[in-house]
């Protein structure tokens, strides 16, 4: 999933803008990170490490099949 990302921000973003993207990108990802780590402790700790492993690993196969499923309309968006 890391990688299509990468690939579509230096697609879309202009050459002259792509150090303010990199930085809200990173800013997203690390900065949302210890929020994933606290919902996985809450239900590890709450249900069992084997059922929040579960729970989040689907999570994660869903956000990568969104993305999958929004590759073609960004596509036609970007005209390329």
């Amino acid at each position: 999933m890391r990688v299509g990302v990468a690939r579509r921000r230096h697609c879309i973003v202009a050459e002259d803008k792509c150090g303010r993207v990199m930085s809200f990108y990173a800013l997203a990802m690390v900065g949302m990170m210890p929020f994933g780590n606290l919902l996985t402790g809450t239900l590890a700790h709450n249900f069992g490490a084997t059922n929040a492993l579960i729970a989040c690993g689907s999570l994660s196969i869903l956000g990568a099949l969104s993305f999958y499923a929004q590759l073609p309309a960004v596509s036609r968006w970007i005209g390329r």
